[in-house]
């Protein structure tokens, strides 16, 4: 019903299967008639040639996780880069993580990852003043971890996706 067009009364063409087909696989989201439901929107692509980001739901739970997560910790940027703030910010992202719908897998392990402590956050981040944390979901539908890097310094923010 999400995909219902309501007030659509009619279409100027009615595409066939064939064609309808051959636009899904350029990533076009046709318009058509469907009996018992009427005009709707079928489908729910990108054009993104990248295979994980074919899907909009797949790129927009990735965005809402990415922009909430850089977000919601700026304020370890006026925080000592050591374990304590590193803890903090571990447990407040897995308590957030936890929330998100449209995860695969039925522990947290297998639904995300967070990593924030010595391992990437090595001597050389710290004396640079900043603080990372790398971030895995395995989004439905995709099949793989998705993953992202967020780093933190007083002077500014970064986020940086893995493009594979």
């Amino acid at each position: 019903e999400e995909a219902i067009l309501r007030g659509v009364k009619s279409l100027a063409y009615q595409l066939n299967e064939d064609q309808i087909a051959a636009m899904n696989d350029a990533g076009i989201n046709c318009i058509i008639y469907i009996k018992g439901l009427g005009i709707v929107n079928w489908g729910a692509r990108t054009l993104s040639k990248v295979e994980k980001w074919r899907y909009m739901n797949a790129r927009a739970i990735f965005e809402y996780v990415e922009k909430s997560i850089q977000e919601g910790t700026r304020w370890s940027v006026f925080q000592p880069t050591n374990s304590t703030t590193w803890n903090r910010l571990t447990l407040a992202c897995n308590t957030f993580l936890n929330s998100v719908p449209g995860l695969s897998g039925n522990t947290a392990e297998e639904r995300y990852s967070f990593l924030c402590n010595e391992t990437n956050n090595t001597a050389e981040v710290r004396q640079a003043g900043k603080i990372v944390a790398d971030v895995g979901l395995n989004i439905e539908g995709i099949g793989e971890f998705v993953i992202f890097r967020i780093g933190h310094m007083q002077t500014a923010s970064t986020v940086e996706e893995d493009e594979e």
